[in-house]
Formats: structure tokens, C-alpha cells, sequence
């Protein structure tokens, strides 16, 4: 009788574990999905403003110190600003006292504003501003499709016309009170994602949805 020699187990057993795990590829992968709900109102930001003096106006005893601050604007987010805008701020006092500040430069990457008559000093502060944004690009997902045991990602996965996912970019900017998180993406329109399910998940993996949830608006 023929002897199989011992590289030719190993191949063929290889070879059955390599079609074991294709089978089973899909069934592993249960998906929970949802539909992305595109946001259509203005969104309130509070972000972080660093501080600087400003070279326009020195400290007196009777009006206060000017202020510049700087906020970088987060990838994809459209502001609802022109020059001259007032917006509220928030400064490091006991109580939190309330300030307003003027628009003074806009760009896609940076936003200027000047905080004027100040008698705190603020230099090299980081001050919470809120600043309203346009409905661009800006999409309502339950907070689970951007949560890991690792904290939370930059990254969705999205379902495909075959089953499988595919990961792409976006930006979370708002944790909303009802478990949803508001994000910024040029790739998500019309999009289903997956919002359970996600451990293990690779992309080019076949999934099998058990769940279809509704948005929550």
C-alpha cells in the first residue's frame, strides 16, 4: 500500500482547516446593522479654544486685557459663521462666568475669534467655546458603531451590495443624550452600518445580519 509521506499531511490538512474557516467566515461574523440618518438642523459644537494675547491692545486698569483665541476645526465640519459673529464662551472661573467673543478669522482648518476687555488673565488658557455648524455631511449613528474595548474610533464599517464590509473614515463631534453620537463624513450618504457585531470584524469580511435596527431620531 502507498504511504502518504508527511508533507502531504500537513497539506491536506491545511488545506481542510483553510475550507473549515472559509465556510464559516460568514456565520462567525452575526452583524447588527442600521441605516445612517443624516442630520438636517444646526448642531451645537463646544470645543476646546487656545489662548493668546493679543498684539492690538495692552492690559490698562480700566478696560482689561484682548484676548485671541484659536480653535482648529474638526476634518469635514462646515461652521454656520462670518466675520463679526458673536459666540458664547465659557471661562475658568468658580462658576463658570460667561463671556462673548467676536469672529475675527475663518478658514477650513482654523477659526480666530477676539475676547475683549478681560480682567482675568487667560494666557495659555484653553477656553470652551460654542460654535453652531451646517448641515454638511453630518450624520446621526448609535455610539456602539464607533465604540471598542480600545476606546472610540475614526472608523465605521459599511455594509456592501455583496455582504461584505468595508471600513471608512469619520469624525465623531457630538455625544447625543439618546445613545446617538454625531459625525462628520464625506462617504456615508445612504450608507448601512454595522453597530453590533464588530469584534473580529476585518474588511472584506462576509457578515450574516440577525438584526435590522431602526434610527433614532
Amino acid at each position: 500500500m502507498g504511504h502518504i509521506s508527511t508533507n502531504k499531511k500537513f497539506y491536506v490538512l491545511g488545506l481542510c482547516l483553510l475550507l473549515m474557516s472559509q465556510g464559516a467566515s460568514a456565520a462567525d461574523h452575526r452583524v447588527t446593522i442600521i441605516k445612517v440618518e443624516p442630520v438636517s438642523m444646526t448642531v451645537h459644537l463646544t470645543l476646546i479654544a487656545d489662548v493668546s494675547d493679543s498684539p492690538e491692545s495692552k492690559v490698562t486698569s480700566l478696560s482689561g486685557r484682548n484676548y485671541r483665541l484659536s480653535i482648529l476645526v474638526p476634518r469635514g465640519t462646515v461652521f454656520d459663521l462670518s466675520l463679526g459673529s458673536i459666540v458664547p464662551v465659557t471661562l475658568p472661573t468658580i462658576h463658570h462666568q460667561n463671556a462673548q467673543a467676536k469672529v475675527s478669522s475663518i478658514s477650513k482648518t482654523k477659526i480666530e475669534l477676539m475676547l475683549t476687555n478681560q480682567v482675568q488673565l487667560l494666557e495659555g488658557q484653553r477656553l470652551r467655546v460654542t460654535l453652531p455648524t451646517k448641515p454638511v455631511d453630518l450624520y446621526r449613528i448609535p455610539f456602539q458603531a464607533i465604540y471598542s474595548p480600545r476606546g472610540i474610533t475614526a472608523e465605521v464599517f459599511v455594509l456592501a451590495s455583496d455582504q461584505r464590509v468595508n471600513l471608512i473614515s469619520i469624525v465623531p463631534l457630538k455625544v447625543l443624550s439618546n445613545g446617538n453620537v454625531i459625525v462628520s463624513s464625506d462617504q456615508l450618504k445612504g450608507a448601512t452600518i454595522v453597530v453590533q457585531g464588530t469584534d473580529n470584524l476585518v474588511p472584506g469580511d462576509k457578515v450574516q445580519i440577525i438584526e435590522q435596527k431602526e434610527a433614532q431620531l
